[in-house]
């Protein structure tokens, strides 16, 4: 699931403060806006928010669009390919949002690396998936100003946080592998976790009051409204 990260756009995250990983819908949101960060409003801006696996993506939906014309229209295995093993999930779409896909691969990593923490539920998908789509949409509300990136040494500060989450940097790596996101790809992540964070902050100053947390909720309510969000049932 890779923005994501344009490729799909969903995608990484570093730096102190708390995690911009779209936690829980007030409690996350509610605590970003009352970090303290400076910048100026301007001109809207296209950018890649996302690891871009656009490859992998537009395979899974050659995939799905020839099963679903009737027929098994898989792509030949390459040579020293191997098939799955019988029932095997390696992927798939979980949403689309502004044209844009979010994969079972992007909650999977959102969930393992702690970006998102899992609900109690037996299946900590579906919420995660919530956050995931909450996260995209604010990110292209980002979009239509001029947020201005954070300092590599932020996206440094911040990626070492989550290492020592998952005990190291053999931990993040196998994070990583066990999603199919490259390192570049999960940084961006970080990145645009960042950047939700200084515009979350900038749009909702502090001190956070419970008035204040009640207009972000309307706010947050309102997002869907203003993108097409498809929820793609399995």
């Amino acid at each position: 699931m890779r923005n994501g990260a344009d490729s799909r756009r969903v995608g990484r995250a570093p730096s102190g403060g708390r995690s911009a990983a779209v936690r829980s819908r007030s409690a996350t949101i509610g605590g970003l806006a009352g970090a303290a960060v400076g910048g100026s409003s301007g001109v809207a801006r296209e950018r890649s928010t996302v690891p871009k696996r656009r490859g992998k993506v537009v395979g899974l939906c050659v995939l799905v669009a020839a099963l679903a014309a009737g027929g098994d229209r898989r792509p030949a295995m390459g040579a020293g390919q191997s098939p799955p093993g019988v029932g095997q999930l390696l992927d798939r779409v979980l949403a689309v949002v502004g044209g844009q896909v979010i994969l079972l691969s992007d909650v999977r990593l959102f969930l393992e690396t702690g970006l998102v923490e899992p609900s109690g539920a037996a299946d900590p998908v579906p919420t995660a998936l919530e956050r995931l789509i909450e996260r995209r949409l604010i990110l292209d509300e980002a979009a239509r100003y001029v947020v201005e990136d954070p300092l590599q040494d932020e996206v440094d500060a911040r990626m070492g946080q989550i290492e020592r989450r998952l005990g190291g940097p053999r931990g993040l790596a196998a994070a990583l592998a066990a999603t199919g996101y490259a390192p570049r790809d999960f940084e961006q992540v970080v990145r645009d976790d960042l950047r939700i964070e200084r515009y979350l902050a900038r749009r909702f100053p502090p001190p956070a009051t419970a008035a204040q947390q009640a207009v972000i909720d309307d706010w947050l309510a309102s997002l869907p409204a203003r993108a097409a969000v498809i929820r793609v049932t399995p």
